[in-house]
């Protein structure tokens, strides 16, 4: 279910720990048209690290999400939703070339070897990107998520009335959201997906997803540090970090000082996952340039530090530079950029 498209109407929704968003684009010959917005606040409680936990109660904020939604009313029940990063997994991986009907042994032994969960407890899928420059063997993407988060987010989109046509993992949704895929990349992209309750480095190269993994920070962690250090509201701890952020020329440049941990770590972890990249994937291409999303991304100079810590241009992605926005629609300037992961679902 990671991979497949559909011709029929559907919307994007994202389901995270704190909030839901929901998008719907109509794709035209030269333009993607923003058609629905709308977003929600998850009360606490309501998910456990990904894991629902009071699974009727979603569902009612779903409906409610649905039929509140800006632009024409949405009478489709089909819809294309992500499965939480941490219990879903995304990699590229290489096998002998073989026939069609060889593919799928091949793919589950590889799996075996790749992933920290057995066969019988995950659903897989697969999808075959290509050919090696070696020509010698095929370039698989692999798709794999935990049955039991997968059976109970099906379950949760059943409750709302909707009938989901894929659970995606979410390094695939943000690359298809900031990388146009039918123009052959030359070189690779890193994306910082620095999201409210986790975030994600993940490598984009030979037009899929290499691979994607954790990163020790999150929008929540950071303002809940400035919260704490500066005896602020958490509401006033999330002011100060979109207002004053890295500058140093406001706050007298305390909010840096106060995460410089955070951030080092940060810098430690990209690095550490670059490296991967380049010592482990035989056809690896240079990565030239990071692109930063998700809400983190909305802190001042936050991309200047990255740029000067890696050494790579660091930029803060225009999330609608290839997405037409009517007048109609009002999105939210202080939250648009977390709104990555639902727009790559409704283009998908």
């Amino acid at each position: 279910m990671l991979f497949r498209n559909n011709k029929i109407p559907y919307f994007g929704l994202d389901i995270s720990d704190l909030s839901l968003k929901l998008v719907g684009i109509k794709k035209r010959k030269n333009t993607n048209e923003l058609i629905n917005f709308n977003q929600a606040i998850v009360p606490p409680g309501y998910f456990d690290n990904g894991k629902i936990i009071k699974h009727q109660e979603i569902a009612q904020l779903i409906i409610e999400l649905i039929h509140g939604a800006q632009g024409p009313k949405i009478k489709t029940k089909f819809v294309h939703a992500c499965l939480p990063e941490k219990h879903a997994f995304v990699k590229l991986i290489t096998i002998p070339n073989m026939s069609e009907a060889e593919i799928p042994s091949a793919v589950e032994w590889a799996v075996e070897h790749h992933l920290p969960f057995a066969l019988d407890e995950i659903y897989l899928d697969w999808q075959k990107i290509g050919t090696h420059p070696n020509g010698k063997d095929l370039h698989i993407m692999i798709g794999a998520a935990q049955k039991e988060i997968v059976d109970d987010y099906t379950k949760l989109l059943k409750l709302a009335k909707l009938t989901p046509l894929s659970l995606e993992v979410e390094a695939v949704s943000i690359a298809r959201a900031l990388i146009n895929e039918q123009k052959v990349l030359t070189e690779a992209v890193g994306i910082i997906d620095l999201g409210a309750t986790r975030s994600s480095l993940i490598i984009y190269s030979h037009n899929s997803v290499q691979f994607s993994m954790t990163l020790p920070i999150s929008g929540e962690k950071i303002t809940e540090t400035i919260s704490t250090t500066l005896a602020l509201s958490p509401q006033q701890a999330e002011n100060a970090k979109i207002i004053c952020g890295l500058d140093q020329k406001k706050c007298k440049g305390g909010i840096k000082i106060i995460l410089e941990k955070e951030l080092n770590n940060l810098v430690d972890c990209i690095q550490s996952g670059l490296l991967y990249y380049k010592n482990n994937f035989d056809d690896n291409l240079p990565v030239t340039s990071l692109i930063l999303c998700g809400g983190g991304a909305h802190m001042s100079q936050l991309n200047e530090l990255l740029t000067d810590k890696t050494g790579i241009p660091v930029q803060v992605n225009n999330i609608l530079k290839n997405i037409k926005v009517p007048h109609k629609i009002k999105l939210p300037t202080d939250t648009f950029l977390s709104t990555i992961t639902a727009i790559g679902l409704a283009l998908k």
